[in-house]
């Protein structure tokens, strides 16, 4: 099924460290990507449709910090028989603290006013620890979480920074015609095409071939996450029809001397 079309699209994040940035101002190799995904998300002024995220507590926003996590947590850090699970609707809170707008991780002492304690190693660690929790929470209470606690806190906004990470990277945040928002891998482009395989809920890119002889001749991009339809909810569209489509995939060799793709996996869409 053929559901949108991409029409914009963010610059990719392309992370230079396995470990994740305490908050996106402190995103490698810079925070620049990061910060167009939420300009992008948030501009609704090219939009010609109503925006699908309206009946949602605060709109794009909200679509948007879920998006950042794929509306999921991972198990927490103890890992025993604990699956996926969705995000609760107080997450938001979590992602604002990584957005970092109130500057709350300048609260925590420098290295260089640690290392002028009486301290040895381990205490500085240990103290940078607890300090980094107690900003925390106060920034949690400044945004009205009154139930936020210190050894708490940490943990959970440790499943958000991890998840942000592992979801965010190498992938581009990108707007379709009706106004979804998503994530797609970082080789996306304007125009490729939002579709859900036959016996699927995934949403999938396709992207038209400009040098296939057939119009459905099409190439996967790979999979995206797009908010609000990964339930199955773009399927319940009945107006829609399911066209057949022939994905194949060019070889490096083949496209340096013109020649034509290897074959294809005819599939419906």
């Amino acid at each position: 099924m053929q559901f949108d079309v991409i029409t914009r699209l963010a610059s990719p994040w392309h992370p230079t460290s396995p470990s994740p940035p305490l908050t996106r101002g402190l995103a490698s190799p810079s925070p620049l990507a990061l910060q167009s995904w939420e300009t992008l998300a948030l501009d609704t002024a090219t939009l010609t449709l109503l925006c699908p995220y309206d009946g949602l507590p605060n709109g794009r926003r909200t679509a948007l910090w879920r998006t950042h996590i794929a509306d999921y947590l991972p198990p927490g850090p103890s890992g025993h028989g604990e699956a996926e699970e969705r995000a609760p609707v107080d997450g938001w809170s979590m992602v604002e603290c990584w957005y970092d707008r109130k500057k709350w991780l300048k609260r925590l002492p420098s290295p260089e006013e640690m290392m002028q304690t009486v301290m040895v190693p381990p205490m500085i660690a240990r103290a940078v620890v607890e300090s980094l929790q107690s900003a925390l929470y106060d920034e949690l209470r400044d945004l009205g979480q009154e139930d936020a606690s210190i050894p708490k806190c940490g943990n959970r906004y440790g499943q958000y920074l991890r998840r942000i990470h592992e979801v965010g990277g190498h992938r581009a945040l990108f707007v379709t015609s009706k106004g979804y928002m998503g994530l797609a891998p970082w080789n996306a482009m304007v125009g490729d095409q939002v579709c859900i395989l036959s016996g699927g809920k995934t949403p999938f890119l396709l992207r038209r071939e400009e040098e296939a002889t057939e119009k459905r001749r099409y190439s996967l991009v790979g999979e995206a996450y797009v908010c609000g339809i990964m339930d199955g909810e773009g399927m319940r569209d009945r107006a829609k029809t399911w066209r057949c489509f022939i994905l194949f995939r060019w070889s490096a060799k083949r496209r340096k001397r013109g020649g034509l793709p290897s074959p294809g996996i005819t599939t419906h869409i």
